[in-house]
């Protein structure tokens, strides 16, 4: 939310996140600097589960908070990025009439985003081919391509730096694993499966996910690992860093790395091809998510600008000889690196004209 009748930030704004109880929105507003506040939260579920029966309760407190934090803070704009916390707060904004803008980060919106549609002035879609999703709603003004906003500090990694973070032995070519910010349990367990195969060609750097300390199980770990699984691992294998997850140090390991694998989120292709980064996509099947990654991942398969494999129907054989194919093959690879570069072109812009956009709904 956004507003100009409080202290300001150097940008003339002053802005307050609204996240979940218990969500990882709070620690990251911190290490920004941003207000935070929280509210009740229920999932918007299109399957059977007891929870449902619970949700709606939540969700209507949560449209209480949300109108009571709104009413407090008076923001001039709401700017919502889907997601089950999004409707309480777009809601309350409707009625208090405070202009709405909402920003698609995937090809197919969310279920969130497809309610909250109705509700808004304005609406940024990351793909072209979101915007036919959202053309019926004739009570939206706008509908903009703008692309997905992309951290300026992606572009600002230093590749010398990297390589001394990372301090591996030898020069050989620097393959970075990414499962998400919560890890993704099968891509941990095929990088651990190949780990003897893939150190004899790369550095591997493995963002993993939280990993559990042996006390319990965690979904970014097979049956009987956890961290000391992992530090072992890295004792045995001098080719081997494996990381929960990295926050500066990120984008200097962005530019020493030579070739990614990666799951399709939103922010993380887009990431990715700011980059022109030669990468793997393994996008999370439906059985785990709505899809949303399967679609995102056509989308540049379909251009050349990446190799999909999909989850559950590959062999480890098959992944390794991809990775060694791509790093070998130059063509190939330098192909894959050209038809990233015009959605990175996009994604490079689009956080500057999301601003001006929320700067235009500010003065209008």
């Amino acid at each position: 939310m956004l507003s100009e009748d409080k202290k300001t930030d150097r940008h003339g704004l002053d802005v307050l996140y609204i996240g979940s109880h218990h969500g990882p929105e709070k620690e990251l507003c911190r290490r920004y600097g941003i207000d935070f506040t929280s509210i009740a939260t229920g999932k918007l579920r299109r399957y059977f589960s007891v929870e449902n029966f619970i949700d709606p309760f939540r969700i209507a407190k949560g449209c209480v908070d949300a109108w009571r934090i709104l009413r407090k803070f008076r923001p001039d704009i709401v700017m919502s990025k889907g997601g089950f916390v999004s409707f309480p707060v777009v809601l309350a904004a409707w009625t208090l009439k405070i202009p709405i803008l909402l920003h698609e980060a995937d090809v197919e919106p969310g279920l969130a985003n497809r309610m909250c549609a109705r509700f808004a002035k304005v609406i940024c879609v990351s793909w072209a081919e979101t915007m036919k999703y959202f053309s019926r709603h004739s009570t939206v003004k706008k509908i903009l391509w703008t692309g997905m906003p992309v951290r300026r500090e992606v572009v600002r990694g230093v590749r010398a730096k990297g390589l001394q973070f990372l301090h591996f032995d030898d020069l050989k070519p620097i393959l970075l694993v990414m499962g998400g910010s919560l890890g993704a349990t099968s891509l941990n367990n095929l990088i651990w499966r190949c780990l003897d195969k893939l150190t004899e060609t790369y550095n591997v750097i493995h963002l993993t996910g939280k990993l559990g300390s042996g006390k319990g199980s965690t979904p970014a770990l097979r049956s009987g690992a956890d961290e000391s699984f992992v530090k072992n691992l890295m004792r045995r294998k001098h080719s081997y860093r494996a990381f929960p997850y990295l926050h500066d140090e990120l984008f200097d390991v962005y530019a020493a790395c030579d070739i990614v694998v990666s799951r399709a989120g939103a922010g993380a292709i887009a990431e990715l091809c700011v980059l022109a980064k030669p990468c793997v996509l393994i996008p999370l099947g439906t059985a785990q998510s709505r899809g949303d990654q399967i679609v995102n991942a056509r989308i540049l398969d379909e251009a050349g600008a990446v190799e999909v494999l999909k989850q559950g129907e590959f062999s480890d054989k098959q992944f390794i000889s991809l990775l060694h194919d791509i790093t070998k093959n130059e063509k190939r690879r330098d192909g894959l690196i050209e038809r990233l570069k015009p959605f990175g072109v996009r994604f490079k812009r689009a956080a500057g004209q999301v601003a001006e956009v929320i700067m235009g709904m500010s003065h209008g």
